[in-house]
């Protein structure tokens, strides 16, 4: 470093101007490269229904020595762009148990889908496409089903697609969305042990969801250009830091070393 000094006394000027630089250069690059997008994100419309429940059977029956009582309802969902169904229950006894049954396509669920205090849960991984689902009442007298039919989140709530241009973005969105469940005939059974006449109050909900709109992916330039440049110049700082750390450690030894030999000088 002594020596490179001697040959170019400018030289640490022109290490801090080239690195101010480079920061600028690069902080604008990745400004750039970030506004320029090939993604578009697109929104749906939700309507959430209620099922309107046709009590088709109810019955008592012995099992094992126990008295049962069973409840079996039917209801239809609209098959345009279906792609949430939850049946919930309340007032229920510990131990009964519901199901919901679609002979048809069937659904995907899970006991946990739905839960926002599931650890660490995935319906890709965890859920499954079954004709029935069913659940058991807790103890507090609840229960739930809640089911998708299909456990990508392509066609719920909205993305985002790739494409060329927006007319291409929207087609593509408007394929992930666009769907028809075939059967839109469904039942929910419950039975719970005892002697009822009355049974707990059941809800049963569906989602139907339309494309709604489509807009280029943006960023606030702004922002962007601010965390770009702090992150080329935390980059520089981590490579210059030391650098100069031991530049400036062998200069102030040099200084001390001159002192010492004028000290010595001056004794003699």
């Amino acid at each position: 470093m002594r020596k490179a000094l001697a040959q170019n006394p400018n030289l640490l000027r022109t290490l801090v101007g080239l690195s101010l630089t480079l920061i600028i250069v690069l902080s604008y690059a990745v400004y750039s490269a970030s506004l320029d997008s090939d993604y578009y994100v697109y929104s749906n419309t939700s309507n959430e229904s209620i099922a309107d429940l046709d009590l088709i059977s109810k019955q008592q029956y012995t099992a094992e020595g126990e008295q049962w009582t069973m409840w079996i309802w039917e209801f239809d969902s609209i098959g345009t762009n279906l792609t949430w169904i939850n049946a919930t229950l309340s007032g229920g006894i510990e131990g009964g148990i519901v199901k919901m049954t679609n002979a048809g396509e069937g659904y995907w669920s899970h006991p946990d889908l739905g839960n926002f205090d599931a650890d660490k849960f995935s319906c890709a991984i965890s859920c499954a496409k079954l004709g029935t689902h069913q659940t058991e009442i807790d103890s507090d007298g609840s229960a739930q089903i809640s089911g998708l039919t299909d456990w990508q989140p392509v066609r719920r709530d909205g993305g985002t697609v790739r494409a060329t241009n927006i007319s291409v973005a929207e087609y593509e969105a408007r394929e992930l969305v666009d769907y028809n469940h075939s059967s839109n005939v469904w039942q929910v059974s419950l039975k719970m042990p005892g002697n009822h006449s009355l049974s707990p109050e059941i809800e049963v909900t569906f989602v139907n969801e339309m494309f709604s709109e489509i807009e280029a992916f943006s960023i606030d330039p702004a922002t962007e250009l601010l965390w770009a440049t702090f992150s080329v110049i935390g980059c520089f700082t981590v490579l210059l830091v030391p650098s100069f750390a031991i530049y400036f450690a062998a200069q102030a030894k040099e200084r001390r070393a001159e002192k010492i030999v004028l000290l010595n000088g001056e004794e003699e």
